[in-house]
């Protein structure tokens, strides 16, 4: 049986994301990127499992859920949550946000925060390592 290492990265700012996904390229790790809440969702509804996700929390939601519950500074803490109704994989909360508000929930609901502040790259990546099974 194999063991599954495929992670869900969710943030709108591709040119951002891209050296970090040319080093899970190097890395070879596999990966599943979305730019909105809405895409991300809909990767969740296909047989595609994850072992991890990254999560960024000021994102498109990318469509109108009708929902007022949650923080608009805070998009990524709803797809944290429908994440949460699916699986209890480890998510990594990958974002420029210091709102202490976020941070707080982040850590409530069990996420990792990771600040995105410049040399953080360096960071996410040996915690993707981290958390991956059997990844070295």
């Amino acid at each position: 049986m194999s063991i599954n290492k495929k992670v869900l990265l969710v943030d709108e700012e591709d040119w951002y994301m891209e050296p970090i996904l040319d080093r899970l390229d190097y890395e070879e790790i596999e990966h599943e990127y979305c730019q909105t809440v809405a895409d991300s969702l809909e990767v969740l509804k296909s047989e595609i499992t994850f072992a991890l996700a990254v999560l960024d929390m000021r994102m498109p939601f990318g469509a109108d859920f009708g929902i007022a519950a949650y923080n608009a500074l805070a998009p990524g803490l709803f797809l944290f949550d429908k994440i949460r109704e699916k699986t209890d994989i480890p998510i990594i909360c990958y974002t420029a946000t210091n709102n202490q508000e976020v941070i707080d929930a982040i850590y409530q609901r069990k996420g990792i925060y990771i600040s995105k502040a410049s040399g953080h790259a360096y960071e996410l990546i040996s915690e993707i390592k981290r958390l991956l099974p059997n990844q070295t």
